[in-house]
C-alpha cells in the first residue's frame, strides 16, 4: 500500500507539472484508479513434487483467481489518442494445512504477488459521453512467491523475489476500456486486459476491473 500511495503522489505531481507546460493545448491528463479480479495463467503451470523424495512435501500452487488494483496517468490529445504509464498489483492466495511428525501449520496463507509497471498507447472509437478505448503496450513484472518446503522434522517458509532470485518478466499487453461520463471530468468504466510474456512466449494473466477516471 505504501508503494501504491507513493506512486499516486508521483503521478499527481507529474500531471500538475506537465499540465502547466501544455495547458494551452487541446489535451487533458487523466488519473485512473481501478480494482477487480485477475486470472493467472502462470500459476496454472506450477507442478508440485514432480520428482519428490519420500517424506518431502513442496507446496507451490496458489489459487489461479486473485484480486488486482492499479493506478495510471494518461495524456489524452484530440479526444482520440491516449498515452499512459501505470503501476499495478496482483495477489493470489492459498490456505495451507500441513502436519509432520514434529510440526504443523493450520490455516496459513501463502501468496503470489505481481508488481507491474507498464506503458501503453490506446485510441478511442466513440464520441460524446461514452468512450471505447483499444490499445496495447509493454509491461515489466516482478513477482514475489511464497512456497512451503517440509519434511518429517521441519516446515520451511520460502519467499522468492527479484532481489535474491532474479525473478522478473517483460511482456506485451492488450487493453480495452469502455467508459461513460458520470459528471464533468469524471468517468466510470470497465477494463479488460490481457498480458503475454516475451521471454517464455506464454500467456501470463487476464484481468477485469472497474475504474474511476478523473480528467483535468
Amino acid at each position: 500500500m505504501k508503494r501504491f500511495l507513493k506512486f499516486l503522489i508521483t503521478l499527481i505531481a507529474l500531471a500538475t507539472f506537465f499540465k502547466s507546460l501544455y495547458g494551452q493545448e487541446k489535451s487533458t491528463f487523466n488519473i485512473k484508479i481501478s480494482g477487480g479480479s485477475a486470472y493467472s495463467f502462470f500459476l496454472t503451470r506450477y507442478q508440485e513434487n514432480p520428482f519428490s523424495l519420500p517424506d518431502i512435501v513442496d507446496i507451490y500452487k496458489k489459487s489461479h483467481i486473485g484480486y488486482t488494483y492499479a493506478i495510471s496517468l494518461s495524456k489524452v490529445w484530440k479526444d482520440d489518442n491516449r498515452l499512459s504509464i501505470g503501476y499495478g498489483f496482483q495477489e493470489f492466495r492459498r490456505v495451507v494445512n500441513l502436519q509432520t511428525l514434529s510440526a504443523y501449520i493450520e490455516n496459513y496463507r501463502i501468496f503470489h504477488r505481481d508488481n507491474i509497471w507498464d506503458i501503453s498507447y490506446a485510441r478511442n472509437f466513440l464520441k460524446g459521453n461514452k468512450h471505447f478505448w483499444f490499445g496495447s503496450g509493454l509491461y515489466y513484472l516482478r513477482p514475489i512467491q511464497q512456497e512451503i518446503q517440509a519434511n518429517n522434522r521441519v516446515i520451511m517458509l520460502v519467499t522468492r523475489d527479484n532481489k535474491r532470485h532474479r525473478l522478473h518478466e517483460i511482456g506485451i499487453k492488450i487493453e480495452m476500456d469502455y467508459e461513460f461520463k458520470l459528471r464533468e471530468n469524471i468517468y466510470s468504466g470497465l477494463r479488460l486486459q490481457y498480458a503475454h510474456g516475451l521471454s517464455d512466449g506464454q500467456a501470463h494473466f487476464v484481468s477485469l476491473t472497474s475504474y474511476f477516471n478523473l480528467a483535468f
